[in-house]
C-alpha cells in the first residue's frame, strides 16, 4: 500500500515540473521543467498499478487459504 501511497509524491513532482515551466520569468523557473514533470506524471500513473499487483501477489497465500478451509471475510 505504501506504493500506491507514493504515487502521489510524483503526481506532486509532476504538477511542479510543469508549472515551472509553464510560468516562466520568476525564481522557480526551471529549463527542464517539462522533463520533471513527465517523469513525475510517469511515476504517478505506474506506481499505483505496482501497489495493487503487490497486494495482489502478496495476498496469494491468504487466498489459497481461504479457499482451503472454506473461510468467507
Amino acid at each position: 500500500m505504501g506504493l500506491i501511497l507514493s504515487s502521489m509524491a510524483g503526481f506532486g513532482a509532476a504538477i511542479w515540473g510543469f508549472a515551472t515551466y509553464g510560468y516562466g520569468g520568476g525564481l522557480q523557473t526551471q529549463e527542464h521543467g517539462d522533463v520533471i514533470g513527465l517523469i513525475g506524471l510517469i511515476i504517478g500513473l505506474v506506481m499505483p498499478f505496482a501497489g495493487c499487483a503487490s497486494i495482489y501477489i502478496g495476498r496469494a497465500r491468504y487466498r489459497k487459504y481461504k479457499e482451503a478451509t472454506g473461510r468467507v471475510h
